[in-house]
């Protein structure tokens, strides 16, 4: 009997290992949403720098030229612990070589810096549009956060969406007065994430945006 009461504690043992270790192992694998967290992955340099990268390096499609195609290419991807972008997905296309392009110039991105909770590198899932567009006029008034307003007004160019500057409700208003170089982080949601993550209203969707306090 008493061996066979050290067989069974010795498996129960080995088993809670086991189950530990696997714990630990989900933990780490664990990827997590950008808007819970205090510190959201950004690209080196601020938002507005990884907007001048992909305008430097995307390629206008033949097919999208000659169809005028023109609106987002909805993309998601995870920011590893590393800052390295995987699992880069388009999550609404555009079509006619513009998914492709959005993808292909992702995949040449620098790392970006990960995502932390509690001071420590987690993996996060990130959403971003990319904008194909023919025209780039714009009408808005010369003010500090014009380019970024106009990067919302191509973005969602169906309707207005929700504006949270430091997790506070804010209007366009507030953008154009917004400092480019103290922008941290802008994140742009589709509408059923948007209402799933904030309420009825991020309907239209919504722009998260971070600056330096």
């Amino acid at each position: 009997m008493k061996k066979f009461n050290i067989a069974f504690i010795a498996t129960g043992l080995s088993l809670l290992c086991f189950f530990a270790k696997a714990q630990g192992q989900n933990e780490q694998d664990k990827v997590y949403n950008f808007v819970s967290m205090e510190t959201p992955p950004s690209f080196p340099g601020g938002i507005a720098k990884f907007y001048d990268f992909l305008g430097k390096n995307i390629k206008y499609p033949e097919a999208a030229l000659q169809n005028k195609t023109q609106g987002n290419v909805f993309l998601s991807f995870v920011v590893e612990k590393d800052g390295s972008l995987t699992d880069i997905k388009v999550e609404k296309g555009l079509g006619n070589g513009t998914d492709e392009e959005a993808v292909r110039v992702l995949k040449l991105s620098k790392k970006w810096n990960p995502g932390q909770i509690e001071q420590k590198p987690v993996r996060t899932k990130y959403n971003i549009p990319i904008r194909f567009t023919l025209n780039n006029s714009s009408s808005l008034p010369s003010k500090p956060g014009k380019d970024i307003a106009t990067m919302i007004i191509k973005a969602f160019s169906s309707g207005a969406p929700l504006i949270m500057i430091n997790k506070v409700q804010s209007n366009m208003n507030n953008v154009l007065e917004l400092s480019p170089n103290k922008v941290n982080n802008i994140q742009f949601l589709q509408a059923a994430q948007a209402t799933k993550e904030l309420g009825e209203k991020g309907k239209n969707g919504a722009v998260v945006i971070t600056t330096a306090q």
